[in-house]
């Protein structure tokens, strides 16, 4: 089964993978597809359809969808339901298949394989897409996975493997440069007692060179494991977990490029952002299971001025996931209730100047959220496994157009 969790809380899964196996290399082929100052948060009234459109109705641009003029990249990279990556135009909702070798399927006999895709990432310069590859082998005993990262290059359609024989626990691409970095999971015997490690395991923050596959440590860790790093967007600061227990979130800390400077804040943090200068994060304090009091907080990096951002909330009301504008003029985050089912989240948007926030969508189970280059739309995957669909909303007027289904979505920049 996929290990794709879209839920409302955010735990650090750190898989295990072996040796990679290269899928058959394919063309690129090209399928036709076609206000009110609140005590507590106002009722929605922009709600999504839990229906699946066919694909004749996913050609129909919705009527009631306001078309932001833009002069973005149209291409956004997505998982398919087959397990799949594509290429979607949001435009003209042309789509090109990047992979064509994946299955979903559960029953696979013994010394049979199936492979799934799952987690694109754009490079800043918008030439290469990496992602993952899953493959799973039922065994007599057991189901054996072997994980990998697969290259795309936007220019020349080749594809190939990148990383095998690791064992990942996140990557993301440093800004302006053709460098992947990723994080290994810590092994078997790194944990010694409840908040006790082994040191002498512990894993820094590596990286690769995509284009020289020129492999090196970036960070060296300091007492913990390193994993899930994050970027700044000049690419000077990378951040990253400090795994100090074996659930939930690790310590927020991160690292320096320019001056060398290793920074831990000692606590964990649930889901965070940095802004477009580094100067800021912004974070909730969902670092396990959801009890229905998260908020959203702001704060400088070296954790010094920490300052509650989110509207007051009802009771068993809690907000999450917070995503910095690319001008770092708004906020978006989420609000759920605690024990309904389903799971309803309700997507927001606040000026950083400190005006009151601005319902935009709800929707059962709102995954990643993700800005237009342009910041004038967001794209939203939204609803369970197997039944996600790719939402397309209007940030001014929070109009919004059913666009696929899918999930794991990565826009292309300009």
């Amino acid at each position: 089964m996929n290990r794709l969790i879209t839920s409302l809380m955010v735990v650090f899964l750190l898989t295990s993978c072996a040796k990679t196996v290269e899928p058959s290399a394919q063309p690129v082929n090209t399928i036709q597809v076609p206000q009110n100052t609140i005590e507590n948060l106002p009722e929605p009234t922009n709600t999504i359809e839990k229906e699946i459109p066919t694909q004749e109705e996913t050609q129909k641009p919705e009527e009631n969808l306001t078309t932001p003029e833009t002069q973005n990249s149209s291409w956004v990279a997505y998982v398919s339901f087959d397990g799949n990556i594509r290429l979607l135009d949001v435009k003209t909702g042309d789509q090109k298949d990047i992979t064509l070798d994946a299955s979903t399927g559960t029953n696979i006999a013994v010394g049979e394989s199936r492979v799934q895709y799952n987690d694109p990432k754009w490079s800043s310069d918008g030439n290469f897409l990496a992602f993952t590859m899953e493959k799973m082998t039922q065994l007599a005993d057991r189901a054996d996975f072997q994980d990998g990262i697969m290259l795309y290059d936007a220019d020349s359609g080749e594809l190939k493997i990148l990383l095998e024989n690791q064992q990942l626990a996140g990557f993301r691409w440093q800004p302006e440069k053709p460098v992947l970095s990723y994080a290994l999971i810590t092994e078997p015997a790194y944990f010694t007692g409840r908040g006790e490690v082994d040191s002498t395991l512990a894993h820094g923050i590596f990286a690769i060179n995509v284009l020289t596959n020129e492999k090196y440590e970036l960070v060296k860790p300091q007492v913990y494991s390193l994993v899930s790093p994050r970027w700044s967007a000049d690419g000077t600061i990378v951040s990253f977990n400090e795994v100090y227990l074996m659930e939930g979130s690790g310590q927020f800390a991160y690292f320096n490029l320019e001056t060398q400077e290793y920074v831990s804040w000692e606590k964990p943090i649930g889901n965070y952002d940095l802004s477009s200068s580094g100067e800021k994060i912004t974070y909730d304090n969902l670092t396990y299971v959801p009890g229905g009091d998260e908020r959203i907080y702001m704060n400088n990096l070296s954790g010094e001025n920490e300052e509650l951002f989110s509207a007051p909330l009802s009771e068993n009301e809690y907000a999450f996931a917070p995503i910095f504008s690319p001008d770092d003029s708004d906020l978006v985050y989420q609000v759920a209730s605690l024990g309904t089912e389903p799971v309803l989240s309700r997507l927001f948007v606040k000026p950083m100047d400190g005006g009151e926030p601005r319902f935009l969508i709800e929707g059962e189970i709102i995954g990643e959220v993700i800005w237009s280059p342009d910041g004038t739309s967001l794209l939203l995957s939204v609803g369970p496994y197997q039944e996600s669909q790719l939402v397309l909303v209007n940030y001014k007027d929070g109009t919004s157009k059913i666009l696929t289904e899918g999930w794991m979505a990565a826009w292309q920049p300009n």
